[in-house]
This record gives structure tokens, C-alpha cells and sequence, in this order.
């Protein structure tokens, strides 16, 4: 009686623990309120339409039903050998069903869970379900001979065949695959044999000892997850809550099924005596012997059975996380330890249904999470449901279509569409490898191209609220950042009676892009109406193009006058930089002179031609040919450039023209250079001054960064070096970089050598020299000269030169004196200097073959550098000296 007791007392305990379960698995319709009757030959079926707000009735002819069921939203009869089943589909409004004749007369119909199962008399067993997420029913059917036990329990279909080599057979539809899938055992004589929350589970005695077998279908895993003990035959099989027990004795065995492992976790108590009331009791294992009583519960966690209580567990599968709406989703529950089950779908809904079917209507990214409630509280787990897998599309356009920009800051017009019609979060790149970080979507923004000129491509994608990321939208823009050219009006000048003016307008360089420019002449001396005729207009230089003209109407009077002057304003520039105002000189009717328009001409190493221009001081009524002789200056022809003596025609009526000189580039850094320019030879017109001018090529090249010296070199108590670093030519911009000394053989610090630094220096515009100083410790040691290296680094607007490195030699003043400087007095005197510590007191040894040394005088370095001199060298053909202190 008291095992009795304790056993009531355990079971009261325990009575509340949550089951254990396979995967539970449940295909009912979405409206499981169906009739269905049979009168007449017909078999009427009818359901209320809860979206249609309507009934929906179907009826279909059948001879003599046997076996109409309904159930879970299913109907099934059996009429011969005939079976029909049907389910009303609610998407589309129709009743969808089968009707065949499947061989021999069929028996044992069944549905549940929203399965149909039967057999025939010929030993086939046929299964339906309907899949609502592919709109189907889905089949499929075995041969396994008369069937036993034939079951549908928690969405799993069970059977066994009878005999010594009879079998055992299971089958489950897994949405995932959309397909049966099986599991079967042949060969053995079943004895026991159940099928019950989602687990199958029979014994066989065909294999001494005997063996009990165990199933559980895992749709995480795609298959049916088996495990098997040799136990001998049991006295006693039980299956329940996912939990199987039974006693051979004197022993009990137990397993349970853990999702979370993938794995059956198998227990026993194999010596705990002939097990009495052996019952499974929401997932523990409960049991009396003559001398205890006994419960065993799986703990989840730990994955140990002991004697409790059982412990929760949440875990879940789906038949699809990714879609876009309306998706339609089966959950199916493999929970451990659970009472009650409490779905949220993410969307607003929830079901308390153990393995519920839920229709997403949204599209959005969701997070579904079941939780599993128990006596000792609960357990919670999600799973990401993506009803919107479709991602965004859309454009971008830089600088509102421009074909380039000047500037590398732009702004971006952003267009996106989203069958979710939001478009949430955006990113850029310059590569379309490296992108900036995911920021709120906006119709405009402003971006940074990447460094250099040339072609700049923007990525762009789109993600909406799920994260669906759009494919790459791009555009292109020109990226020209090169400076300006400068407009500059020629001055000209024109005879009275010429009737009009020529004025020609020259770039500084030739550019890449169209040019235009504004022109609009205006009263100087000259007065318009009276002198000339006002004239404006637009001038176009298109790439490769340099000089451009316009004509200005000039009236002859029969007025005695002075030279009069028209001015020519730019305005309105467009990718240049408009000049000072040009002047147009009216003539009186002399014979023209020639000479240059100015006295000095510029032009950068990388244009490939320089325009010198000529002018005459007034138009000629026949043309004027001009010689040119263009030489070395401090520019070398072959070189720099190409000698030229050449000739320029101007024609009649005209008074300016261009003389070109090809220009050679290279990349030697190198200072400005000069071109000298002479008029040689005028043929109608007379040269006047200036008939000399300079052409000077300004060098492209980028100067050098280095010190002023490979090596420098200074006692140690000098206190400091000063180190000078050279830029090898002036710019107009500044010039940055790091310099850095540590390293060598000096030790660094303030008990060291010297004082180790790093600092950012700037050359400013035209500067070319910068001096730095080196701290040294004087540290009062004698040692061995030692060096310290300097390095310079993070250069900017200039290349590193060939002294971009460089050392400084530290020599030991603590030692013997160095010997420098030396050198020969009148007749033969030798002269040297001893440079070291002030006061120090050293001999100088004196020796011919460097092997054998003789103290030759003692001195005393009172200054720290001390002139001395041999008087014996003179009668000597060689001698060498050193220093050596007491």
C-alpha cells in the first residue's frame, strides 16, 4: 500500500505536465463546418462561405455510399469499389474533390486531420490530402498485403500487416516537399502496434530477443527520424504524448523524440523489478514495483531523462517562409512539454491551435512565434516569414542628366517602385563593391564622386520593408576638375578705310569641353555710330579649338583725327574665365607696321602647340608675310620643343596672326623654360617693336620632396642638428608631408641619444625650404659613433625625391678626439684638428705601418676643437695618426 500511495502522489504531481509529441501535422480546411447527406443517388455537400457571405452547396451522383464521413472539412464516401473525397478551397469558391475506382472492393475509409485513408481487399492502401498551399490533392498508395491497424492519428497515417514476415508501415504528407513520404519495416512479425501523437511505434518477435521500433517524421530534416532497442518482447507497449515506455522485465525502457537534436533520446531503468501500472502521464513515465515507485521525465535541455518534471521545449516547422502574398502557411508543431499552444502570426492574428494553417495577406518581412505554455511556465521560439520576396526597382540621375560636372560633390534624383509600395531603406557606391550604409529612402541626395577625372559611375539599389534589395540602378557623369581656361580679347589694330575690324580670341588652353563666351564692344576714344558699329554675339570653342573671331564694322569720316580706341567686353562664361576687356586701335590710313602682340607668351609643357601672336598696326590692302625664328633659350630645341623659322601670312584686311611652335613634354621635374622669339623678315609692312618676345613653357610635372643631404652629422654636445628639407622647384599650391626620425643605431630618448619626433609640415605657395631640428643628448658615455634615420612620408601635391630618406651621424665627444680636416702646411708641416669634449686631455699616437704605435705628444682640449700640427712628418714618407686619452 505504500508504493501505492507514492505512486498516486507522483502521478498527482505530474498529472498537469505538459506531452511530449512528434510532429503534429493537420491539413483540415480553412471552413470545417461541412455537412454532407446521402438520398436520392446524390451525395450533397455543403459549407458556408464566410468570405462570400454565402453557401456553398455541391451535388454529386453516387450508387450505394457506405463509410460518408465528414470530418475536419473533409468528405469521403465509399460506394463499391469507388471512393470520392472532397474540400471546399475557399480562394477559388469551388468544391474540389476526386471520385475513382480503385481495383477491389474498398474498406476502412477514414479521414482525419484532413487525410482520407483506405484499403482494399487486395492488400493496397491508397491516401489523399488536399494541399491548399499548391490547390491540389495529392497522392499515393502502397502494396503491403491486408492491412492492420490501419490509423490516422495527429495528421500521421499507421498500418501493419499480419504474420511471421509480416510489416509495419507509416506515412505523413510534408508540405515542404509537397510529397508522402514513408517509412516501412518488413520482414518482422508485429506484435504490438500503435500509432498516436504523431509517433509509430510497434514490437516485433521475429528478431530474438525481440526488438520494439519507434518513428517520427522531422520535417526540419526532410525524413522520418527511426531508432530501434533489443530489449525483448514487451509485456506492455504505450505510446503516449510522444513518449514510448514498456517493460520487459525486470527492466522499463523509455525514448522521446528531441526536434532541437534531431535525435531520439533513449532511457531505461533496466534492474528496477517487475514494473506494475506502467503509464504515461503528460510525457513522464510513471511506474510501480514491489519495493518503489518510479517517474522519468526528458529534460530538453540537458537531453537526460529523470524523475522530473519534464521541461518545455518550442519548436516549430513551416511549408514555406518565402513568398509573395497571399501565401498560404502550415505550422507544424514538434513542441516538447506543452499544455496549451498560443500563435502569433506577426500580421495580427493568432490561433490557439496546436499545428494551425494561417493565410498571409501582407506584404511584409513577419516573425511568427509559438509559444508553449505548461505547469512551470512557458517557452517561446519564431520563425522569419517573408510573405514579399519581390525587391524594388528604380533609377538614378545625377545633376539632372548633365554629361559632366567640375565638381565631385553632385546631387542625386532618386526614383524607386515597390509592389509593397514603399520603398524603406537605399545605399550608394562609387564601384558597386563598396557600399555606404543602409539610410531612409528620400527622392534626393547629395553624393561624392570618387577621385580623378574620367567617366564616375553611381550604384544605387533599393530595399523595401521585408529587405528585398533592388538589382543596381546606375548613371554616368564626366568628371573634369582640370582648371579653367582664361579668354583673352587680341588686341588689334585696324585702318580707317578698312571697313572692319578682325578680332581674334584666344584660350590660354585647349579644353575639353565647349566653350562659350559673350562679346559686346563698347565706346573708348571711339564713339559708336560716328567711328564704328556696335556688334555683340556669342563665341564657341569647341575642343581642339583655340582662337575664334568676330568682325567690326568701321566707318571711314573725312575727320582729321587721332587714334581712336574700341573696347571689347567678355561676359556670360560658360567652363572658362573671361579676360580683361580687349582694344581695337583705329589707324590712320599709314603704312602698317608688325611686331609681336606682346612681349612674353606662356603656354604648360602638356599642350602640344603654343600661340604667339602677331599684329600689325593697321590693316594692309595686301597680305603681310611675317618670318619667325623660334630658338634655345633656357628651353633646349629636341627637348623641350622643336626649332622653328617659319612664316606667318596675314591677309589683306586682317591685322593679327598666330605663329605656332610645337611643344615636347617629358617627365623630368624640372623649372620653367624660355623660347626666344625673333621676326626675321617682313615682306608689306614694316617690323616695329617689339620684334623679340619670350615664350615661356610652364612645367607640368609635380617637384620633389627630399632632405638637403643623404647624411649630416654633428658631435653629441652640440645639442641639436638642423635638418633642412627641399622642395626642388616653387608651386603655386602647398605642398604637405610627414616627417619622421627614430631609428638607426642611436638609442632614442632622454636617457638615450637624442629626442625621437614626428610632425606635419607645410610648404606654403613659392616656398622650397623648410628646416627642422634634432635634439641630442649629450649622455656622457664613451661609445662608438651612432646614427639616427629620418624618413619622409604622406607626401602631398609633390612626389618623394631621391633624399626622401636620410641619416644623421652622431659622434661620441666622451672619447678619444675625432680627427678631422686634415691637411699640408709649408714644407710638409702636417695639420690636423681634434674635435671632442672641452677640456679633455689626450695623447696622439703616431705610426707607420698602422700596426706598431708610438705616443708622439700630449695634449689638452681646452675649446672642444683643437688645431695641432707634425713638424716630423716633414722628414717622413708616410705617417699615421690616432688619439687615445688616459
Amino acid at each position: 500500500m505504500k508504493a501505492a500511495r507514492h505512486m498516486a502522489s507522483v502521478v498527482a504531481a505530474l498529472a498537469m505536465l505538459a506531452g511530449a509529441r512528434g510532429a503534429i501535422f493537420d491539413f483540415s480546411a480553412q471552413y470545417p463546418a461541412v455537412t454532407a447527406s446521402f438520398g436520392g443517388g446524390v451525395v450533397s455537400m455543403s459549407v458556408f462561405d464566410e468570405d462570400r457571405l454565402m453557401t456553398k452547396t455541391l451535388n454529386v451522383p453516387s450508387g450505394t455510399t457506405f463509410d460518408l464521413t465528414t470530418a475536419n472539412g473533409v468528405v469521403a464516401w465509399g460506394s463499391g469499389s469507388q471512393v470520392s473525397y472532397y474540400v471546399y478551397n475557399p480562394t477559388v469558391g469551388l468544391w474540389i474533390g476526386e471520385t475513382g475506382a480503385w481495383g477491389p472492393t474498398a474498406s476502412d475509409l477514414q479521414t482525419a486531420n484532413g487525410l482520407v485513408a483506405w484499403s482494399t481487399t487486395a492488400g493496397t492502401i491508397y491516401y489523399r490530402v488536399y494541399d491548399r498551399q499548391r490547390g491540389a490533392w495529392k497522392s499515393g498508395s502502397a502494396i503491403t498485403g491486408p492491412a492492420s491497424n490501419l490509423r490516422i492519428v495527429d495528421g500521421t497515417l499507421a498500418w501493419s500487416v499480419s504474420g511471421p514476415t509480416g510489416s509495419a508501415h507509416a506515412r505523413v504528407y510534408d508540405p515542404i516537399k509537397g510529397a508522402w513520404e514513408s517509412a516501412d519495416v518488413s520482414g518482422i512479425s508485429v506484435n504490438a502496434f500503435v500509432n498516436t501523437n504523431g509517433v509509430v511505434a510497434f514490437s516485433s518477435t521475429a528478431t530474438i530477443p525481440g526488438r520494439v521500433y519507434y518513428f517520427s517524421y522531422d520535417p526540419t530534416r526532410g525524413g522520418w527520424q527511426s531508432g530501434s532497442q533489443a530489449t525483448g518482447v514487451p509485456s506492455d507497449l504505450h505510446s503516449n504524448n510522444g513518449v514510448i515506455a514498456w517493460s520487459v522485465n525486470p527492466g522499463v525502457f523509455f525514448a522521446v523524440y528531441d526536434p532541437a537534436r534531431g535525435l531520439w533520446a533513449a532511457g531505461s531503468e533496466p534492474a528496477s523489478g517487475y514494473a506494475a501500472d506502467l503509464v504515461i502521464s503528460n510525457s513522464v513515465v510513471l511506474w510501480n514495483t514491489a519495493n518503489a515507485s518510479y517517474a522519468r521525465a526528458y529534460n530538453p535541455l540537458s537531453a537526460t531523462w529523470s524523475a522530473g518534471p519534464a521541461v518545455r521545449l518550442a519548436y516549430f516547422a513551416v511549408s514555406t517562409n518565402g513568398a509573395n502574398a497571399p501565401l498560404l502557411v502550415h505550422f507544424i508543431d514538434m513542441s516538447i512539454g506543452g499544455l496549451g499552444w498560443a500563435w502569433n502570426f506577426g500580421d495580427g492574428f493568432n490561433s490557439a491551435a496546436r499545428s494551425p494553417t494561417h493565410r498571409y495577406t501582407n506584404l511584409a518581412a513577419l516573425v511568427a512565434t509559438e509559444t508553449v505554455t505548461g505547469s512551470f511556465g512557458s517557452s517561446s521560439t519564431n520563425k522569419l516569414i517573408v510573405t514579399d520576396v519581390t525587391g524594388p526597382t528604380g533609377t538614378v540621375n545625377i545633376n539632372a542628366g548633365a554629361s559632366f560636372t567640375t565638381n565631385p560633390a553632385v546631387t542625386l534624383a532618386l526614383s524607386a517602385t515597390d509592389n509593397s509600395g514603399a520603398i524603406a531603406t537605399m545605399r550608394f557606391s562609387n564601384t558597386g563593391a563598396a557600399w555606404s550604409d543602409w539610410e531612409s529612402y528620400s527622392v534626393s541626395r547629395t553624393w561624392t564622386l570618387s577621385a580623378g577625372d574620367g567617366t564616375k559611375t553611381v550604384y544605387v539599389q533599393f530595399a523595401d520593408a521585408a529587405t528585398n534589395i533592388s538589382v543596381n540602378a546606375t548613371d554616368t557623369i564626366q568628371l573634369d576638375t582640370s582648371p579653367l581656361p582664361v579668354v583673352t580679347v587680341l588686341n588689334t589694330n585696324v585702318a580707317e578705310g578698312a571697313g572692319s575690324a578682325i578680332v581674334r580670341v584666344l584660350l590660354s588652353t585647349n579644353f575639353s569641353r565647349l566653350i562659350s563666351i559673350h562679346y559686346a564692344t563698347t565706346n573708348a576714344t571711339a564713339t559708336a555710330g560716328l567711328d564704328f558699329t556696335n556688334v555683340s554675339g556669342r563665341l564657341d570653342f569647341f575642343p581642339g579649338t583655340v582662337v575664334q573671331s568676330f568682325a567690326i564694322p568701321i566707318v571711314q569720316d573725312p575727320l582729321v583725327e587721332v587714334n581712336e580706341t574700341i573696347s571689347i567686353v567678355l561676359s556670360d562664361p560658360t567652363n572658362c574665365i573671361p579676360g580683361l576687356p580687349g582694344t581695337v586701335t583705329i589707324l590712320s590710313d599709314d603704312a602698317p607696321s608688325v611686331s609681336f602682340s606682346a612681349t612674353n607668351f606662356a603656354v604648360l609643357e602638356g599642350v602640344s602647340n603654343a600661340a604667339v601672336g602677331l599684329q600689325l598696326s593697321a590693316a594692309s590692302g595686301q597680305p603681310v608675310t611675317i618670318g619667325v625664328l623660334a630658338t634655345n633659350g633656357t628651353a633646349t630645341a629636341g627637348s623641350d620643343f622643336i626649332a622653328t623659322n617659319g612664316f606667318v601670312t596675314i591677309p589683306a584686311g586682317q591685322t593679327n596672326g598666330v605663329f605656332m611652335v610645337t611643344i615636347l613634354n617629358d617627365s623630368v621635374d624640372e623649372l620653367s623654360e624660355t623660347i626666344l622669339l625673333r621676326v626675321t623678315a617682313v615682306t608689306n609692312a614694316m617690323p616695329v617693336s617689339p620684334t623679340n618676345a619670350i615664350l615661356t613653357i610652364l612645367d607640368d610635372d609635380a617637384p620633389h620632396v627630399g632632405f638637403s643631404q643623404k647624411l649630416y652629422s654633428a658631435f653629441e654636445n652640440a645639442g641639436f642638428v638642423a635638418i633642412e628639407v627641399r622642395l626642388s622647384k616653387p608651386v603655386t599650391q602647398q605642398v604637405e608631408f610627414d616627417y619622421l626620425v627614430f631609428g638607426g643605431t642611436a638609442t632614442p630618448g632622454s636617457s638615450g641619444d637624442y629626442e625621437p619626433q614626428s610632425q606635419h609640415r607645410i610648404f606654403a605657395a613659392g616656398v622650397t625650404n623648410i628646416v627642422f631640428f634634432v635634439n641630442l643628448v649629450d649622455n656622457g658615455v664613451a661609445e662608438n659613433d651612432e646614427t639616427v634615420h629620418m624618413s619622409l612620408s604622406n607626401i602631398t601635391h609633390a612626389d618623394p625625391g631621391p633624399n626622401a630618406e636620410a641619416d644623421i651621424v652622431i659622434h661620441d665627444d666622451d672619447g678619444p678626439p675625432l680627427l678631422i680636416a686634415p691637411r699640408w702646411g709649408t714644407n710638409r708641416l702636417f695639420l690636423a684638428t681634434a674635435q671632442g669634449r672641452t677640456g679633455q686631455v689626450f695623447t696622439v699616437y703616431t705610426s707607420s705601418n698602422l700596426t706598431n704605435w708610438t705616443p708622439a705628444f700630449t695634449l689638452t682640449n681646452g675649446t672642444g676643437s683643437l688645431d695641432f700640427s707634425d713638424s716630423a712628418s716633414s722628414s717622413l714618407s708616410k705617417r699615421f695618426y690616432r688619439t687615445s686619452v688616459p
